[in-house]
């Protein structure tokens, strides 16, 4: 049986309480260090796809080339600083040889320091050179922030100066995030927007964020760690002289103000956002929680549950005015706007928040506890006297590096690397391989003759089958070509439209136009696998299948819902039958064959069509399209009209054109194709109900067959789609 043992010796006692100050020091440490893997997904989601690897490496190096200097040089300046400003006793210069307890104190200090370097990397994201940006952080890490800190922390055997006159900041709303949301406004500025940002008229042009999935996971990761950004500012559990509650006296307060400012900035930003733009904008509201969180950073331990209320709501409210006049008036790019989140919010908070002063005198306190109101007066001109003196030092600071760098041309990137993406300038990789550029081997081929499926020319020859389909239904169409036996598959996410009207889209509540609609496409190769049966299994994967399911099933006799729609049989090849369309000649198809009944499926599949005739869809009940067959040597492949082509998406009383532009589209082709000797298309989409002009969201999918002689790996491949002819090396 285990026996308890008193504790009567008075150094006994103060190892616990050091213990537990130091083991609670360090939980919240590391819960702050945590943060910097939210500012990585908030910046990265909120940056174009060709800069995310960049913004990733500049916020691992923040933290990298920080920590390192904040040892050798930051620490002991900003100690020294203070000391020399605030009357107190000079110490060492650096953190070498000094002790345990120390150094936990030293690491504490530091992620603070690191989170106001990383706050810049989201305003100058898109065209800041990484070395400009990695000596920047170095400076700052060494001096910038070391003299905020020691004008209002650090001062040993004395008292910093800024703290002397009264100036309050619990947990660093100005010393760090101020100081983040102003050097990057400063940096911003310096550097200029991005290309095609602005316009001569000085009219803005949105540039949206590549993934609001990764923003909104980096606010809930930034929005868990700061509670060991404020709660653990109360670093102090124990007093170890008194053995009493030391800061954790009132720790419960601090976790209180820090969970409705966090609430309520969200509340905020939404509300104006609501009322600017008609919409709860989703990064207003992720931007909103986290400058609802900086407004109450500041005055943390000073401020009653309705100041929380109060700061955090103003915080997360001024949030989309601010952005607004920053982006649209003083034209600075402020990419993850920080400056409104961090700057402005820190500045309000810690401004305003003598008005809920737990020190002020309660106005309305028979209604609230702590009153509506709690003003202490006297705290207004310190708080403005030190937010003003820590901004004029922070603009200067920042101004002098970021100009320096632009004088001797180091500060920004290339017109050619920006528009190409950091990514590839700057590190030399693409974050999304599978959607990079085409040169994408599958087979492992040599550098003669490239075979992706192993088995031998079909009559010598290969089949490159070429699908545009949604990005959804990806799976779906990797499956069925699996099963299918296709072997090689190389997928491209490309974009396009046709001639419908643009759709509007916003970001931050900013309408910008969405002309362009996301796509993926499927690159096939095949040589004993009939080309046929591939394109039958991308087609059977189209997403309004189980839809059309459903509507075949319905009672024969119900009439339609358009009487302009005439119902349609069951798809069999038999019901392939001649027709007039405005397109094609008023004439009767040219069938080679016997024109019997009974002729089989082999014969109808080899017979050649010379003119354009209705093809019934396979797929649903819509009026049969027009198209066009040619003899290919791969059986029967049909062209549709060049609605199919240039439009894809034309409504359904104008899905038939005249015959002559399928005949430039052809000239075209022709012209454009230079290793394909003949090239084929299926139209595989055909959808029940009308086309509403959505462009290329309503097709599903879009297949093209090309007869591919066997090449070498420097050859390309052609691709003419609608009014955008590209072509690309592709190794195959």
């Amino acid at each position: 049986m285990i026996e308890a043992v008193p504790l009567q010796e008075t150094a006994d006692l103060e190892s616990i309480a050091t213990g537990m100050n130091l083991m609670w020091a360090l939980t919240v440490t590391f819960l702050i260090f945590f943060m910097h893997a939210g500012f990585a997904m908030l910046e990265a989601g909120q940056v174009r796809s060709k800069n995310v690897a960049n913004q990733l490496t500049k916020n691992m190096l923040t933290w990298a080339v920080g920590i390192f200097v904040f040892f050798i040089i930051g620490m002991g300046l900003s100690n020294n600083v203070g000391a020399a400003l605030g009357g107190g006793e000079s110490s060492d210069w650096t953190m070498f040889g000094q002790e345990s307890f120390d150094w936990v104190m030293w690491l504490f200090s530091a992620v603070f320091a690191m989170t106001a370097a990383t706050i810049v990397s989201g305003a100058v994201a898109g065209r800041a050179k990484l070395r400009a940006y990695v000596t920047y952080t170095f400076l700052l890490a060494a001096v910038i922030y070391p003299v905020v800190a020691a004008m209002v922390w650090y001062a040993p055997e004395g008292t910093p100066i800024l703290a002397d006159l009264g100036f309050a900041d619990f947990a660093g709303g100005m010393v760090v995030h101020g100081v983040g949301g102003v050097a990057g406004l400063t940096a911003a500025w310096i550097l200029g927007a991005r290309m095609d940002k602005y316009n001569d008229d000085g009219s803005v042009n949105i540039i949206p964020g590549h993934s609001m999935t990764f923003a909104v996971l980096g606010t809930l990761i930034l929005c868990f760690g700061w509670f060991g950004f404020n709660v653990g500012t109360a670093a102090t559990v124990i007093n170890p002289e008194t053995f009493e509650l030391a800061d954790f006296d009132y720790v419960g307060s601090i976790a209180m103000v820090t969970s409705l400012g966090m609430g309520l900035g969200a509340l905020g930003a939404s509300s104006v956002s609501l009322f600017m733009n008609g919409k709860v904008d989703t990064l207003y509201v992720a931007n909103g929680m986290l400058a609802g969180l900086v407004g109450v950073t500041g005055p943390t331990d000073l401020i009653t549950p309705m100041g929380a209320i109060a700061i955090g709501f103003l915080a997360g409210a001024q949030l989309p005015i601010v952005f607004k006049f920053v982006d649209e008036t003083l034209k600075i790019d402020d990419v993850c706007a920080v400056f409104p989140v961090h700057g402005t919010a820190g500045m309000l908070g810690l401004i305003i928040y003598p008005l809920w002063s737990l020190e002020g005198s309660a106005i309305g306190g028979g209604v609230i506890a702590g009153g509506i109101l709690s003003i202490e007066a006297s705290a207004f001109a310190p708080q403005i006297i030190g937010v003003a003196v820590i901004t004029i030092w922070t603009v200067v600071a920042t101004a002098a590096v970021w100009g320096a760098f632009k004088a001797i041309g180091q500060a920004r990137v290339t017109p050619d690397h920006e528009r190409d993406g950091l990514d590839l300038a700057e590190h030399g990789v693409d974050t999304y391989p599978e959607f990079g550029g085409p040169d994408v081997a599958t087979d492992g081929g040599n550098d003669k003759i490239i075979r992706t499926d192993g088995g031998e020319p079909n009559d010598g020859e290969l089949k490159l089958i070429t699908a545009i389909i949604r990005p959804d239904r990806l799976g779906a169409v990797k499956k069925a070509l699996a099963e299918t036996g296709a072997p090689s598959l190389t997928v491209t996410n490309v974009s396009g439209r046709g001639s419908q009207p643009a759709k509007k889209g916003q970001w931050r509540g900013e309408e910008y136009t969405v002309d362009l609609h996301q796509k993926v496409k499927i690159e096939c190769v095949v040589a004993d696998i009939p080309a046929e049966e591939v394109v039958e299994a991308i087609g059977s994967t189209r997403s309004t299948s189980t839809r059309r399911s459903k509507s075949s099933a319905s009672s024969p006799t119900s009439p339609p819902k358009r009487s302009s729609r005439p119902s349609a049989n069951p798809p069999t090849p038999a019901s392939r039958v001649t027709a007039k369309s405005s397109c094609c000649p008023s004439t009767t198809p040219t069938r080679s064959g016997p024109e019997t009944p009974d002729r089989t499926p082999s014969e109808r599949d080899n017979e050649v069509v010379r003119e354009p005739f209705l093809l019934q869809s396979p797929f649903c009940g819509r009026p049969r399209i027009p198209v066009v067959t040619t003899e290919t040597g791969c059986k029967r492949q049909r062209f549709p009209c060049n609605r199919a082509l240039t439009g894809w998406n034309e409504p359904r009383t104008s899905t038939i054109v005249k015959g002559r532009h399928w005949r430039l589209i052809q000239t075209v082709i022709q012209r454009v194709s230079t290793v394909c000797t003949e090239l084929a298309v299926v139209a595989a989409e055909c959808r029940r109900e009308p086309l509403r002009g959505n462009g290329a969201s309503d097709l599903d999918v879009t297949v093209r067959i090309t007869r591919v002689k066997q090449r070498r790996r420097t050859d390309s491949y052609p691709t003419v789609y609608g009014n955008v002819t590209t072509s690309g090396g592709v190794s195959r």
